[in-house]
């Protein structure tokens, strides 16, 4: 009986812990795909001066967002997500701007979905 209680134990321990690690990655992946909107927002209006404050802003976010995610996610999906943020300071200006916004919130988006505990993922 000891030895079911304990195993019980173990995977609600388990359990909540992923739902909990879960909820953070999702909290974290909203705020940063609201950085990100803001810059573009702040791009279109064209007020260039607010949105490199928006871009140091996301960029100090990133690095403590890269540090939490990177103990979850595979480096490789997560190294290709910060090489398009850091392009984000030299594309300021261009019209490549917009569409490197857009590529870091698909693949934010991937990578949550990715990790994501599906049904037919566990099974």
């Amino acid at each position: 009986m000891k030895r079911l209680i304990i195993s019980v134990l173990i995977l609600a321990t388990i359990v909540v812990t992923s739902i909990v690690t879960l909820s953070v990655f999702d909290s974290k992946n909203e705020q940063l795909i609201s950085y990100i909107e803001r810059t573009e927002e702040l791009y279109k209006q064209n007020k260039t001066d607010l949105a490199e404050e928006e871009l140091t802003r996301l960029n100090r976010f990133w690095s403590d967002y890269y540090n939490l995610v990177s103990y979850i996610v595979q480096s490789t999906k997560l190294e290709e997500v910060a090489q398009s943020v850091s392009k984000l300071k030299a594309l300021m200006g261009k019209d490549e701007f917009l569409s490197e916004c857009e590529s870091i919130k698909y693949g934010i988006r991937l990578i949550y979905d990715s990790e994501f505990p599906y049904l037919h993922s566990i099974l």
